[in-house]
């Protein structure tokens, strides 16, 4: 189902397609063996915040930084050794990046 026909949209938040994406990490710089996540902010055009959403998560160096799981809007990360690597969020064509540095 696509979910964008009346009526069936998300139980709460807005509607309308995605126009923006900010990740929000925890924390900030994790350091090797910590448990961390990010979660992708997705707003509509009029900047109200969008729930339910698909967002495929890749990460550029995977043996700094690996996806442990993902949740729709929020994914699970292995800090694995120092280093940055480059967190990507892509929903309904959005993308958007964050640089971690892993202590």
């Amino acid at each position: 189902s696509s979910g964008s026909g009346p009526g069936e949209g998300p139980p709460h938040g807005a509607t309308g397609p995605v126009a923006s994406i900010s990740i929000t990490m925890w924390p900030e710089s994790p350091a090797v063996g910590d448990s961390t996540g990010a979660f992708a902010n997705l707003k509509n055009a009029s900047g109200a915040s969008l729930y339910d959403r698909e967002v495929q998560w890749t990460v550029s160096d995977a043996s700094i930084l690996a996806i442990k799981a993902t949740f729709g809007q929020s994914v699970q990360l292995t800090p694995k050794a120092s280093g940055t690597a480059t967190l990507t969020a892509v929903s309904e064509g959005i993308t958007a990046t964050r640089t971690i540095v892993v202590k």
